[in-house]
């Protein structure tokens, strides 16, 4: 194999990944063709991401190109991948993890807000994060690109909107933004990391896992783990977070209700992966039954 076949979404935060990717193969004294495809998720640039109703929007149509021989691996933003993919395919390699905070691209920060200020986001999880904080403010539904979010934000009024630290330094945005606290804010699982998606066994997945990067790789794992064991879907209310800390690993875990209402944070600390299942049983047992989850 010479020249290692790229998919990815269309959109400029998807192709600045990719071409993160595509240098670290590069490197490896291989050529790389990056292939542009629509994701369901680009389709649907109106209903909120909680709304509609499955995972995957965003990676399955590509992934299945990978079956179908037509790419060799897929570039996706690893929150974005479900925690089961068809059993043909694997995470062959993560890039080392960016920021895992959220934004908020605003004049001002959260705590200057005056009340009944708008902010626009179409996550659910930011939405309760948000309201839980400051009940003052109003949180409205804001999908599209980023180019197309931030001019939504500016032409309907809105105060401020929420995204990814990591999408606003890949692409060097010009604007004004406040990180946010992820010890209030958890982060979405996986938020910061760059995947991809190959074959199981296939020459592409070998190449691959030379680029790997085994601690962001770890932490990936854990995140997955902990979604994973508690059927946890996109549209939930959740935050997780896993960091190395000393020997082993801290893990942030944030569940709002399903309305809202709501919220417990555990903070747990492990010492390897096989330790996991420990700290997936202590979350599952205390998670109060009025949440809404079925755990």
């Amino acid at each position: 194999m010479k020249t290692i076949r790229l998919g990815t979404r269309p959109s400029r935060l998807a192709m600045a990944q990719t071409e993160m990717v595509a240098n670290s193969i590069r490197k490896l004294g291989y050529s790389v063709e990056i292939v542009k495809y629509l994701s369901e998720g680009d389709s649907d640039l109106r209903s909120p991401l909680y709304s509609i109703g499955k995972t995957g929007v965003f990676v399955d149509r590509i992934n299945a190109l990978i079956l179908s021989g037509e790419i060799d691996a897929a570039v996706h933003s690893a929150k974005d991948i479900p925690y089961t993919i068809d059993e043909r395919l694997q995470i062959s390699a993560v890039m080392p993890r960016g920021p895992f905070e959220d934004a908020l691209v605003s004049d001002m920060p959260l705590s200057m807000m005056p009340p009944g200020s708008t902010i626009g986001t179409s996550s659910l999880r930011r939405k309760y994060q948000i309201l839980y904080q400051r009940s003052d403010l109003k949180v409205v539904n804001l999908r599209g690109n980023i180019d197309t979010r931030i001019e939504k934000m500016k032409t309907e009024g809105m105060a401020g909107m929420v995204m990814a630290l990591a999408a606003i330094e890949r692409l060097h945005l010009d604007v004004r933004y406040w990180p946010i606290d992820p010890e209030k804010y958890v982060p979405a699982p996986n938020q910061g990391i760059i995947a991809v998606v190959s074959r199981n066994g296939s020459e592409a997945s070998d190449i691959l896992s030379r680029i790997n990067d085994s601690a962001t790789y770890r932490d990936m794992m854990v995140e997955r783990t902990i979604t994973q064991d508690l059927r946890l879907g996109c549209s939930t209310p959740v935050g997780i977070l896993s960091r190395s800390s000393g020997r082993g690993m801290r893990i942030l875990a944030q569940f709002f209700s399903m309305d809202g209402s709501d919220m417990i944070m555990f903070d747990q600390h492990i010492e390897d992966l096989h330790d996991i299942e420990d700290t997936v049983s202590y979350i599952r047992d205390n998670i109060p039954e009025e949440y809404g989850y079925n755990l």
